[in-house]
């Protein structure tokens, strides 16, 4: 044993060659209050603690593996089932939270101050890409799929949904394809409904409600001007205007505005009679009743020949198609008239057939009065 200087010594030589042994066994040091053993610092309630260096090798009989380091990738936890707890003692809210692991499920789970289970609010299954993220834009996705919320859902979101409002796509109308409507669609605003097209809408507009209202019916062009327009007036009343010519099938519709002369109009009766109830003027044609020519006081037929010579001729025909007489013009220039009856009865010629007149049942050139003056 032995003092020196303030500190206090036991010295030992156990090898009995006069050299004491170091480090000394024992060394206590009166300046800092702490005490050496072979070298080491003996650790007591003053100056352990926060700062002291102390590596003790448990923490209130805990080994160090049993507590999480801030400075280095743990495997924390290694264990069947394994969970982090957290309970809150709150008067009135007293819950357990578990974080962990059941078989190949990572869970969030809730359960009440006796342990008893709650709910799960959240559970995520393993697979290849399973992860939930939050990301810095305050979006959250599940392997990368956006999940939907209050927040971010809404027109140009792209949220993709399998119902609206509990209904399927197909109970509603398409904008963007060819569709067909099973049902009655009622429109009820008071500008009416207008069915837009590059070049030109055709809207639909009504007023009122009921045996008093009015619906009017519009096709216009791309500039907005009425094609055409239709209107129904209660009760009964209906009224449609074109700005142009209606067509079916490229064909015309005919109508008071349009008939008459050199319309085209092909009909197929006039005036409730077929077209072979009237004497054609541009072919041969056969009348079989009695036609009946009255103008004023005096009636007259005219007959005109088209070559310049000749005119139109009246004949008489036997029922064999034998003619019987005919009255006609012969020359123009000489204004020469033949009437000839030529069974014998009677024949008047004009100059051109050398001013003959005959009666008599022979040929009229053997009982004739040949005049070449005046009578």
């Amino acid at each position: 044993v032995h003092v020196n200087n303030g500190s206090f010594y036991v010295l030992t030589d156990r090898n009995g060659d006069g050299a004491w042994e170091s480090p000394h066994p024992l060394q206590l040091i009166g300046s800092t209050n702490t005490g050496l053993l072979f070298g080491n610092t003996i650790w007591h309630a003053g100056n352990d603690g926060a700062g002291s260096g102390l590596d003790a090798d448990k923490l209130d009989g805990l080994e160090g593996s049993q507590f999480l380091r801030n400075d280095i990738n743990l495997n924390v936890i290694t264990a069947v089932s394994p969970s982090i707890h957290f309970n809150d003692t709150e008067a009135g809210y007293e819950r357990r939270s578990y974080i962990g692991r059941w078989r190949n499920t990572f869970l969030i789970q809730e359960r009440d101050s006796a342990g008893n289970y709650v709910r799960t609010p959240f559970i995520i299954e393993d697979g290849p890409t399973t992860q939930l993220r939050g990301k810095a834009d305050g979006t959250w996705t599940i392997s990368n799929n956006v999940i939907w919320h209050a927040g971010n859902d809404g027109a140009g979101s792209g949220l993709d949904a399998d119902k609206l409002d509990g209904l399927e796509s197909t109970q509603f109308l398409r904008a963007d394809v060819n569709d067909t409507c099973s049902g009655v669609v009622t429109f009820t605003a008071s500008n009416g409904v207008t069915l837009q097209h590059a070049s030109g809408p055709l809207r639909f507009t009504g007023f009122g409600a009921g045996t008093g209202g009015t619906v009017w019916i519009h096709g216009q062009d791309g500039a907005g001007d009425d094609i055409f327009w239709m209107v129904r007036n209660a009760p009964s009343n209906y009224t449609v205007n074109f700005n142009g010519a209606l067509q079916v099938s490229g064909s015309t519709v005919w109508h008071a505005g349009n008939d008459g002369p050199g319309s085209g109009l092909d009909a197929d009766k006039l005036d409730g009679l077929d077209s072979s109830q009237f004497l054609r003027s541009d072919v041969d044609d056969t009348f079989t009743g009695i036609l009946t020519i009255k103008k004023g006081a005096v009636g007259y037929l005219t007959l005109q020949a088209t070559n310049g010579t000749r005119t139109g001729w009246i004949n008489w025909y036997y029922p064999d198609n034998s003619r019987a007489c005919y009255i006609g013009y012969a020359d123009q220039m000489a204004k020469v008239v033949n009437w000839w009856f030529d069974s014998g009865n009677l024949r008047i010629d004009g100059v051109s057939g050398s001013g003959h007149v005959g009666f008599g049942v022979a040929p009229s050139t053997s009982y004739r009065i040949s005049v070449a003056g005046q009578i």
